[in-house]
């Protein structure tokens, strides 16, 4: 009898989330199942306009798309998880602002896009409290704290 050996490569790779920027890009995280991270990327429908943007996304779904830019979580070991934006470019993929100054994550998370801005909750190290940003670090400001 012939033994099968089932094809494991197809759960290599998931899709996490996506997002229709106005100027036509979709922006997607892809779960990457070799190295173990959530990666965002950027196509415009061709195979020359699909790259990868960063491979530093929080592994939660928290991407949302404002006009023509994507918002979502991301992070390194010196900032931890922090607002990011990207404009589809690599060169435009980066951190807003952080939140929870130095190492510490502030976690941005329930992300929601009204009015072209974006709208979340995340941790200032000594609150947890409700944001909003324009995609500028001095448009993300802290609307109100949640902790009582």
């Amino acid at each position: 009898m012939k033994k099968i050996t089932p094809d494991y490569s197809v759960y290599y790779y998931g899709f996490v989330g996506y997002g229709i920027a106005g100027n036509g890009l979709v922006f997607y995280i892809l779960y990457n199942g070799f190295t173990g991270l959530e990666e965002l990327w950027r196509t415009d429908g061709t195979a020359a306009g699909t790259v990868m943007l960063t491979s530093a996304v929080s592994p939660y779904d928290y991407l949302n798309v404002a006009g023509n830019t994507a918002f979502f979580a991301a992070g390194d070991a010196t900032y931890g998880y922090e607002l990011w934006e990207s404009d589809g470019t690599v060169g435009g993929t980066k951190m807003v602002k952080d939140i929870n100054s130095g190492s510490g994550s502030s976690d941005p998370g329930g992300m929601f896009v009204f009015n072209n801005e974006v709208y979340f909750g995340a941790y200032d190290g000594n609150n947890h409290a409700f944001w909003k940003s324009d995609g500028k670090k001095s448009g993300t400001i802290k609307l109100r704290n949640g902790d009582p």
